[in-house]
């Protein structure tokens, strides 16, 4: 009986075949050739059939990975939008999703608190602003100093569309508005009262010396009649309604209100991209 793997001959183990000896295997017992390992399914072989472990490590560690990658990525994309390396467009850029994302509503066609987007006009409220440079009807202005000063107020209003009105509660309400802000060079000497008021609240004397003072004034509002859209979390509530305790008390009135949450923030805007 021949041996079913007979040593290789001393002869034919040169150079060239002890190499490819070295790819595919390694010498064995009696100069046998010992049988590589192959891959197998999901796992590995030593040529017979008997598997190992080793690939099964090395997927779980690609999906580990893979989670940890995705992750990084999740977080980049969500990551805090008020970041102070972002410029204001760059901002209204990353919060375009959210609203593209929600559906458009009427007004009188909420039925269950949700969170909506509506579209119409601004309506003044309880009150109107005025805006400091160009003395615009608004509910919400920024002001920005050349020397880096701000003064910005917002007030609630309300939106109304073809179905009825929501209000529009501005607490935590982000902005993004078209256009470039009203740019004017101001002379402190001859700047109007609603100004020098936008000056005091922003820290900044109007004066130097006894001499008034010069600034690069430029401001973004949005006005009372412009056309906009919010997306909040929309919800009916009961109207107050003051009447003389002597008065029979009216029928009640409900009003929808839309507003930021504690997760979600208001998003208010008046780019046109933004209506789609």
């Amino acid at each position: 009986m021949h041996d079913a793997h007979p040593a290789a001959p001393d002869h034919l183990v040169d150079a060239n075949l002890a190499g490819q000896y070295a790819r595919f295997g390694h010498f064995g017992h009696e100069g046998r050739v010992a049988r590589p390992r192959v891959a197998c399914g999901n796992e590995f072989s030593d040529g017979g059939g008997a598997p190992t472990l080793h690939n099964a490590r090395v997927g779980s560690a690609l999906v580990a990975m893979g989670i940890l990658g995705a992750v990084a990525i999740l977080a980049a994309f969500v990551r805090d939008q008020d970041a102070p390396t972002l410029t204001p467009a760059e901002k209204a850029s990353r919060r375009g999703w959210l609203y593209r994302s929600v559906a458009r509503a009427r007004v009188a066609d909420v039925r269950e608190p949700s969170r909506v987007r509506l579209v119409g006009t601004v309506v003044a409220a309880d009150e109107t602003l005025e805006s400091p440079v160009a003395g615009r009807a608004c509910v919400h202005h920024v002001l920005a100093l050349s020397g880096g000063e701000r003064d910005a107020r917002t007030c609630d209003f309300l939106v109304a569309d073809a179905s009825g009105r929501a209000r529009v509660r501005v607490a935590r309400a982000q902005f993004d508005l078209r256009g470039e802000p009203h740019a004017r060079y101001v002379d402190t000497s001859k700047a109007p009262p609603r100004l020098l008021a936008a000056l005091a609240r922003a820290g900044v004397a109007v004066k130097a010396d006894g001499e008034a003072r010069y600034f690069h004034a430029s401001e973004e509002c949005l006005a009372v009649g412009e056309r906009v859209t919010v997306v909040g979390w929309a919800h009916w509530e009961q109207d107050v309604v003051t009447t003389h305790y002597r008065d029979a008390a009216p029928p009640a009135e409900r009003r929808l209100v839309i507003e930021a949450t504690a997760t979600d923030p208001l998003l208010v805007g008046t780019r046109a991209e933004l209506f789609d």
